[in-house]
């Protein structure tokens, strides 16, 4: 079997068990980054060379922290099913070491952009208030889009963050 057949294979055995949002980001990570390098190696030869020698191509094609490590949890979790399932007899991520390196902090809306975004949105309370939380406290983009207004407790001045509004493919927006 092929690292990509097992993979796909894999991914849709833990749909149910995984968010909507997990799954699309392990799938692009597959698609992306693990198939186009190890994709067409037998499974049961792949070594920790073979990851290794994939981690190097990622980190010189510029890819930070956030890319580098949804490619690592992927094929450890996809790796320790083989073995629990007996794919694999070893787990090649075992000694593979991980690429260290920093995730490089979102920039902030200029002062001038922030005053042009806040003025519109002012125009429509509902965007106003998500407008509001999203730029003084910096939740996720889907944070914000899927907050409620019963999410919000005005007497312990308190907001709740505790669902995402995600574009799912086949199913459009979901929470």
């Amino acid at each position: 079997m092929k690292v990509s057949d097992f993979l796909a294979s894999w991914l849709e055995g833990r749909a149910a068990y995984i968010k909507p949002n997990t799954y699309r980001n392990y799938d692009v990570a597959i698609r992306n980054w693990i198939d186009p390098y190890i994709g067409n190696h037998k499974l049961s030869s792949l070594t920790v060379n073979s990851i290794e020698n994939l981690y190097s191509i990622l980190k010189q094609a510029g890819f930070k922290a956030g890319t580098t490590n949804v490619v690592h949890r992927v094929l450890s979790k996809a790796f320790k099913d083989a073995v629990r399932k007996q794919y694999l007899v070893i787990n090649p991520m075992t000694n593979v070491e991980r690429i260290k390196s920093k995730s490089i902090p979102i920039q902030p809306i200029p002062l001038e952009d922030f005053y042009k975004i806040y003025s519109q949105a002012l125009k429509d309370p509902f965007l106003h208030a998500r407008v509001e939380v999203g730029m003084v406290l910096s939740p996720r983009q889907g944070e914000v889009l899927g907050l409620k207004w019963k999410d919000v407790d005005f007497a312990s001045k308190t907001l709740l963050i505790e669902r995402q509004l995600q574009r799912v493919k086949g199913q459009g927006l979901v929470f």
